[in-house]
Parts: structure tokens; sequence; C-alpha cells
């Protein structure tokens, strides 16, 4: 099943995707350290999820599809994989009647979470879940665009000044949401290179971000105000 959008401020998301982002802030969920979009001529200025010198990742490979997690080095982040389900071809690419990618996504996402809720739900984490295979070709958001890569990260912490972003990314369509646990975030969003910015985030709030059209630099900022900030992140890249 492909994603419809529509709109450059406001793409017509499924129902599954809308109910993987409501659960996705309600739980806590956020946005993971942001790797590279394997592309030729792609420029990315991702940002470090965890200290590396003190973290450890593990991934797990299906067909077309993998995912990987990021943890503190005193975590076995293969726990975290315990529970996620086993996908196949046509539900990772989108292409079943009975499993979109945006379905397949939250069901690798909400297996997760159910570990990370109940057994490190204040630890930092990162999460990403990509879809393998062909490139789809550039097209606009008047076409058929499928969930590519989602980016989760929880209990991110900084100080005054701080920063979250990943931005530089050629996809069609990003969809940026934060949960603010404490402080102040000052949020900004990258549309076809051009710079946005929101309202901000204060102590409990939640926001979003979105910028589609057609295949161009895009991505998402967020910047802590406050002497001591902490939120949740998921970003979604659509191509």
């Amino acid at each position: 099943m492909n994603l419809k959008m529509k709109s450059l401020t406001a793409p017509a998301l499924s129902s599954a995707v809308i109910g993987l982002l409501i659960a996705s802030l309600s739980q806590g969920t956020q946005a993971a350290d942001l790797g590279t979009i394997a592309k030729a001529g792609d420029r990315e200025t991702p940002q470090t999820s965890l200290n590396t010198s003190n973290s450890v990742k593990t991934q797990r490979v299906f067909d077309g599809f993998e995912i990987e997690i990021e943890a503190p080095s005193n975590i076995d982040p293969s726990v975290l994989l315990r529970d996620v389900p086993v996908i196949t071809t046509a539900a990772a690419t989108g292409d079943s009647p009975k499993a979109s990618t945006e379905e397949s996504f939250k069901k690798v996402a909400d297996a997760v979470d159910k570990v990370r809720s109940t057994q490190f739900r204040n630890v930092p984490l990162s999460l990403t879940i990509t879809r393998t295979g062909a490139s789809v070709k550039p097209q606009s958001t008047y076409q058929y665009v499928d969930l590519y890569r989602v980016f989760y990260r929880w209990n991110y912490t900084v100080g005054y000044g701080g920063t979250y972003y990943a931005y530089n990314y050629y996809v069609n369509t990003v969809s940026c949401f934060a949960r603010n646990q404490y402080g102040t975030w000052r949020p900004a969003y990258q549309s076809n290179g051009s710079w946005y910015y929101p309202s901000y985030i204060y102590g409990g709030g939640v926001g979003a971000m979105t910028a589609s059209g057609y295949d161009n630099y895009k991505g998402c900022y967020w910047q802590g105000l406050s002497s001591s900030n902490k939120g949740d992140f998921v970003i979604y890249m659509y191509n």
C-alpha cells in the first residue's frame, strides 16, 4: 500500500501513520541518530545519537528491512529486539495488501517500545528502522511516496544551546515530532534547502513539523534554551 502525500505543509497521512505518530509521542518515543541515505550525491549533517565511546549498537536484518538499536554500553541492546516480529519482503516494501510499510514499521516500533517502557524507561536509546531495496525515482507529493525510514530517540538531554538535528537529507518528505519532558526547545525545519521556525516547545508540550513537495534537501533541528532540556523525538522520511 502506498501513501499519497498531497500538500507542502500538510501531507495526508494514512491512518496507520497517524496512529504511529500519536502512539510514538504518547509513549515517549524519540528520534534516533540519523544515518546516511544511500544515494549518490546526497549530503547529510547527522548528529551522533549517543556518546560513541560509551555506547553499543546491534542490528537485525530482514528480507527488505533492517533495524538498528543503540544503547549505553552497560545495556545489551539485543534485549530490545527480542519481541520484534519477522517482517516479509512484501510487508517491508509496502507491496502487500495486508501490511503496508508504515504498519510494518509500527509493529517493529511497538515491539521495541514494549521492552523499553518496562525495563529502560529513563535510559537514552536510539532506534532506526529502514526499508531496503531499490530506490524510488524522484517524484512530487502529488504522486505516491512510501515511508522509507523512521528514527526514534528517547530521553535526549542537553544543556543550554545543545542541539539535536538531522538535515540536508535528500528526500521527498520529512515529518518530525518532539515531546518535551522538561526545559524549552526551539524547533526548526528545512524545506527544499530553506529553514522555517515554528513556535517554541515548552515543558510537557509537543511539537510537529512537516516538509514536502518534491525531492530536495530536508530535515529538522531542535535547540535547548533552558539550562537543562530533555526530550523525545521521532523523524519520518518518505521517498
